[in-house]
């Protein structure tokens, strides 16, 4: 491994590895499939080259594509929130913002609806083809891929330090009455009272991206642990939803648990709803959370990893999935992590070269966290100095190359007192 001195250059994923993600994924997609998306690139480079002198005269006068990747849910939610924070935040310049968003591609066409009452959105797909374009090379385009970066060498997530700015303002997006009075008549046909509270849980689990399985899979975990949490959740009252896509195994039939995940009325808009509606969201490093997010609902994260990638906003608590050595024959320590490029591997093989494995959080993890989160919501919870302590030493390790860098939110209490040996010596 590299030593904690390493530059930021070495932190980055190797190309390698990146290589070896898209040959696979071209194997799951097709050889038509990956042809089709090469032609469309050189349209692409063509059609800018043709625009060129109407594109200069757009961009001098002001026009700006905001580029919002809109196939996924957690894009959608997350760079558009961050976007708008921050031109609320007097952050970005006066200019003609609009977004471009091809209906076929939108992942929650209800959502993208939110979205329109506040920045001009272009859907159009033709129109779309063109300023997307037009839109390239630094010209009529404010490039937002550091807001929630995928590649590794983007480093820190803007959304980060625009969510903790942001404070406790209130979301920008605000359920509509409407909408909630129809969730509500539909969670009423589930059989759940018209008066409950609910709590959203989530698991990712191997069927919903299979073109990004293999390179993804370590960031799997299994829903049933969950189980003496929804418990924690049933014994206080509440109600629980089980977010996800039919791909997903049915969850046990328990009671006051609704598994929406299979369920007829699962729609865009029903999605919407449970975010927004649910007291918090229990989640993963998968990005439906931010949907959550994006509505001002808390998060409690579990089986982060990478380690790095921690829930956003300042309400929000994170508890990671363990490393373990198969060399060392042990755990990683926190400060092995993060002084090393393991804190942003975005891909499986890289775990398996390194000898290293990812192990989920236990039942008892899971529970600890939700009731950590309920205590919190519920106005009850008091953090002792012990445990600022612990969460002070914890989130020093993190630096301006870690994607969570800057990150306003916690860290579970009881996940740091159980694992304070992972802190190595001189730990609180």
């Amino acid at each position: 491994m590299v030593s904690p001195s390493v530059s930021l250059s070495k932190l980055l994923v190797e190309p390698r590895v990146r290589i070896d993600y898209y040959i696979n994924k071209i194997s799951v997609v097709g050889l038509g499939w990956t042809v089709r998306w090469v032609v469309r690139r050189i349209a692409i480079e063509v059609i800018w080259v043709v625009f060129l002198p109407i594109t200069v005269i757009a961009h001098l006068a002001g026009y700006r594509r905001v580029s919002i990747f809109v196939e996924r849910i957690g894009h959608l939610a997350s760079e558009f929130d961050c976007f708008l924070k921050e031109r609320t935040l007097g952050r970005l310049p006066e200019r003609r913002w609009f977004v471009v968003a091809p209906r076929w591609m939108v992942a929650n066409p209800c959502l993208l609806n939110y979205w329109k009452r506040h920045v001009t959105i272009i859907q159009s797909h033709w129109i779309c083809a063109v300023l997307s374009a037009m839109g390239r090379h630094g010209l009529m385009e404010l490039d937002i891929s550091h807001y929630t970066p995928t590649p590794v060498d983007k480093g820190t997530a803007t959304y980060y330090s625009v969510l903790a700015a942001w404070g406790d303002r209130p979301p920008i997006l605000a359920l509509d009455e409407a909408h909630r009075i129809r969730g509500r008549a539909v969670l009423a046909e589930m059989g759940v009272p018209s008066d409950a509270w609910l709590v959203a849980i989530h698991a990712r689990e191997p069927g919903f991206s299979v073109q990004d399985e293999s390179a993804h899979a370590f960031r799997n975990s299994d829903i049933l642990r969950l189980i003496p949490a929804i418990q924690e959740i049933r014994h206080r009252g509440g109600w629980v939803v089980r977010m996800g896509d039919p791909t997903m195994r049915p969850f046990p039939v328990m009671d006051g648990v609704v598994d929406y995940a299979v369920h007829p009325s699962r729609s865009d808009w029903m999605d919407v709803f449970l975010c927004a509606e649910a007291r918090f969201f229990v989640g993963n490093t998968s990005g439906l959370y931010l949907l959550a997010t994006a509505f001002g609902t808390r998060c409690a994260l579990a089986n982060v990893i990478p380690s790095s990638h921690l829930a956003f906003a300042p309400a929000d608590v994170s508890i990671l999935k363990l490393i373990w050595s198969d060399r060392l024959s042990r755990y990683l320590t926190f400060p092995e992590i993060f002084s090393r490029p393991v804190a942003n591997y975005r891909f499986s093989k890289l775990f398996a070269e390194h000898g290293l494995r990812v192990d989920e959080n236990t039942e008892e993890d899971l529970r600890e966290l939700v009731v950590e989160m309920l205590d919190r919501v519920e106005g009850s919870y008091s953090e002792t100095s012990e445990e600022r302590a612990l969460q002070k030493q914890f989130f020093s390790l993190l630096r301006p190359w870690h994607y969570g860098h800057g990150a306003a939110g916690r860290i579970g209490a009881r996940f740091l007192e159980r694992n304070r040996d992972l802190f190595g010596s001189g730990s609180v």
